[in-house]
């Protein structure tokens, strides 16, 4: 189903039990959603794509991806090098994991009276230093999704940051600003279908740096007043009339346009007189 990652049930069930941290834990949904999110085995995926998409120092992500694939739970598919980036895949076996469960009582579907006894000592080493900041975070990023969770979720085609994504990679802090503040605050009656229509409309175009390319073709838009999306699409095509190259020589027809007249055939007289005209030419 598009704009939503399928992951297994027994793989939910099972990184549960293991004794992961939260920037772990980070990590592996950073790792589907790229991957399982977009149908696909592995994907390319840096450090700062990371630190980027989790709050989370460089440091402790270079560790935390680090220990994930020595504990095989992540595989490297692709080595890092000067011009290509790593490829990570999640691992799907579970028996090969290296991190220990915390407990080994059977999952369950509901809570029951002697859910309490499924704590175990340590589960208190699962917080870290770095989870007070990734909890305010993802509490922010909830409250901002608030309005779509009462509309209905939008589907893939209609979340801009979704497609943004799928074409010019993980959004910066200040487009997701952008995003929220064109589609809460602006006079756009539409926002998401216009902010689709304009990243569409940018990606053949495939500029060094889309999220700036976005930001000033979308405030253009409103300076200019086009609030709606139809309004949106006629001015592109206008622009894109305008635009139009010329014609090149190749192109141009050598036929006589038909309502030009066939010139006579000169008469004699006349053509002795061009002669005499050129014998006076001096070339």
């Amino acid at each position: 189903m598009s704009g939503f990652t399928k992951v297994d049930n027994r793989i939910f069930e099972e990184v549960s039990s293991r004794k992961f941290n939260a920037s772990q834990l980070s990590v592996l949904m950073i790792v589907w959603r790229m991957t399982y999110g977009f149908n696909r085995e592995d994907h390319e995926l840096a450090v700062n794509y990371f630190v980027q998409a989790t709050g989370f120092s460089k440091r402790n992500i270079q560790d935390t991806v680090n220990s994930l694939i020595d504990g095989k739970v992540l595989k490297e598919t692709q080595q890092a090098s000067f011009n290509q980036t790593r490829k990570i895949a999640f691992n799907k076996n579970t028996d090969e994991w290296l991190f220990e469960s915390r407990t080994k009582l059977p999952q369950v579907k509901d809570c029951s009276p002697h859910e309490e006894e499924f704590t175990s000592p340590d589960e208190q080493k699962f917080t870290s230093p770095g989870e007070e900041s990734f909890i305010h975070k993802r509490k922010i990023k909830e409250i901002s999704k608030e309005r779509d969770d009462q509309m209905g979720r939008l589907n893939f085609e209609q979340s801009p940051e979704a497609l943004y994504e799928s074409m010019f990679g993980f959004p910066t802090a200040i487009l997701r600003d952008d995003f929220r503040r064109w589609v809460e605050e602006s006079q756009f009656q539409e926002p998401e279908a216009i902010l689709c229509e304009m990243i569409k409309r940018i990606a053949p175009e495939k500029p060094r740096n889309p999220a700036k390319y976005l930001q000033k073709s979308v405030d253009k838009l409103l300076k200019l007043g086009l609030f709606t999306l139809t309004a949106v699409q006629e001015h592109n095509s206008k622009f894109d009339q305008k635009g139009k190259k010329k014609k090149s020589p190749q192109d141009i027809t050598l036929e006589r346009p038909s309502h030009w007249e066939e010139p006579k055939p000169l008469t004699k007289d006349e053509f002795c007189q061009m002669k005499e005209w050129e014998k006076e030419l001096l070339f």
